[in-house]
């Protein structure tokens, strides 16, 4: 599923200024698997740009910077899933 979003927001959440135009997510399944993920692509070469940590939206993310210097935010969102017909449900959560 691609889906674009604001690139100044990145800028924000990473707290400085990103040189590039985009980042590219990876939505995992729950809170633990974001931890993993970020292990294994630091092991594959990835730089942490933000530890793994709860987020705004109501679950957790993280972001690196692979060897070809993509970013990318690795999330779990609890609000988030997509139904077998593609549609996307974002539902906002109490982070409460």
């Amino acid at each position: 599923m691609l889906s674009l979003f604001d690139a100044a927001g990145f800028d924000a959440d990473l707290g400085s200024p990103v040189d590039q135009s985009f980042a590219l997510t990876m939505n995992i399944e729950n809170e633990e698997d974001v931890d993993r993920t970020v292990e294994e692509m630091v092991v594959g070469g990835a730089t942490i740009l933000k530890e793994p940590q709860i987020a705004d939206f109501g679950g957790c993310h993280a972001y690196l910077s692979d060897p070809a210097g993509v970013i990318w935010e690795i999330a779990y969102n609890p609000g988030w899933s997509v139904e077998d017909d593609g549609t996307v449900n974002l539902e906002p959560v109490d982070p409460s």
